[in-house]
């Protein structure tokens, strides 16, 4: 899905009203991250694409961490790459603020070097980041009289994002100007080409911090230069390279992702022919995304049935284990742009944007923590004791009535005509 589509799943926007913190308004990060699971060969795709847009819809919401399927892998993770590149850019825009060009020069430059080294990192977020330490650096070589650095910084921000604008309401006129001269020359400047092929097939392909499909994908008219491709799948080591496309070139990149070590373990304990139906998490999945720090965790599976594709997608709350939610969908798996009939059948669960789920078990919701959802009552009355129960107290004044009802006809009969009444149901 390119990364400018917007439709990705009322679903999925209301999977997100069911984070503690999110739903309350709390200002806590609340953890979540998801595993798809293909039942066969014909499903993998759709095991892909239905992974990626679930994570990047919940990365959209205020609140909310979505962490990388890896997080249930890794026991000791290595600290975050992007942490040093981040804290030289704010070291550097503090720096430009301040108009203490050296420093801020010095700082932007190695927050630029930073993020470049990690370009399997360089995904939303981090992406931007990076554009914006670029066209910072390119704004305080240009005050320091180094017009030359200046362009060469603006050209390389818009070789990997020709839509990328200054703020007018931050920066000069004359840096405008300057600016704007490189976009015309990069928008006139020759284009080329990407091949990505990848093991294990298919994996998400990113581009400049932009999802561009699963490999084996072509990215096309790209300007020509130096840029940054990610390629990754869940369970696996992500692949990282800064690769130059040549004018009207094609440019192969073909890569072998390594798994994690405990990923035939994970997959041991991972059911995923046996999720949905109100099963709990298994005890073992519950322990890693405990050990994980997560708050919620949506497993699923994909399958051919017939002529589509079809999926299960169940939301645990982590904290208890129980399910909190299950939506079924399919697609047909033929269609010309696969990434979009997957993001149509997402879109069709729901009725609406606002957190409602018609179909699915529901734990009963912490206090303050998850609104109450549309269909839950009747998931959580099998924890009810019978005299809790409502139809219970219904059918026993039912059962009273009928035999109220009974005596007086039959008293009835006896006086009248001494006769057997009989009864026919």
């Amino acid at each position: 899905m390119p990364a400018t589509a917007t439709r990705t799943t009322r679903l999925l926007l209301l999977l997100a009203g069911l984070l503690p913190g999110a739903a309350a308004g709390a200002s806590e990060t609340s953890g979540i991250s998801v595993w798809i699971e293909p039942q066969d060969v014909f499903s993998r795709r759709a095991a892909g694409l239905l992974y990626w847009f679930t994570l990047e819809q919940f990365a959209a919401q205020p609140g909310v961490e979505a962490r990388d399927a890896a997080c249930l892998l890794v026991v000791d993770a290595p600290p975050d790459p992007l942490l040093a590149p981040r804290a030289r850019l704010a070291e550097g825009l503090t720096a430009y603020e301040n108009l203490e060009l050296d420093r801020a020069e010095r700082e932007l430059f190695e927050a630029v070097r930073a993020f470049e080294a990690v370009p399997a990192e360089l995904l939303e977020d981090a992406s931007r980041d990076h554009r914006k330490a670029l066209a910072y650096l390119g704004a305080v070589w240009l005050l320091s009289g180094q017009g030359d650095k200046a362009q060469d910084a603006f050209r390389r921000l818009l070789v990997i994002d020709p839509e990328y604008r200054l703020d007018a309401r931050i920066f000069p006129p004359a840096m405008l100007e300057a600016f704007a001269h490189m976009v015309r020359e990069v928008e006139d400047a020759p284009r080329g080409a990407i091949d990505v092929s990848a093991q294990p097939d298919p994996a998400l392909v990113f581009v400049d911090g932009h999802f561009r499909g699963l490999a084996p994908v072509r990215i096309e008219r790209l300007p020509a230069g130096d840029h940054l491709i990610s390629v990754r799948a869940p369970g696996h080591i992500p692949f990282g390279r800064q690769v130059s496309v040549g004018a009207a070139e094609d440019t192969p990149v073909a890569c072998r992702l390594k798994p994690y070590a405990d990923l035939a373990a994970f997959q041991r304990e991972f059911p995923s022919d046996r999720i949905g139906a109100g099963e709990p998490l298994p005890r073992a999945l519950v322990e890693r995304a405990r050990r994980a720090r997560l708050h919620r965790l949506v497993l699923g599976r994909t399958s051919r049935a017939g002529a589509e594709i079809g999926f299960l997608m169940v939301g645990y709350d982590v904290s208890t284990g129980l399910p909190l939610f299950e939506r079924r969908g399919s697609f047909r798996p033929d269609a010309r742009d696969i990434s979009r009939s997957v993001d149509e059948a997402i879109s069709e669960l729901s009725p609406g944007p606002g957190p409602v789920v018609h179909s699915g078990p529901s734990a009963p919701a912490p206090e303050g923590a998850l609104p109450r959802l549309s269909g839950e009552e009747r998931f959580e009355e099998a924890e009810k004791p019978l005299y809790r129960r409502w139809w219970f107290w219904t059918a026993l004044g039912a059962g009273a009535a009928v035999t109220t009802l009974l005596a007086i006809l039959l008293a009835g009969g006896q006086d009248a005509a001494r006769s057997q009444i009989v009864l026919e149901f």
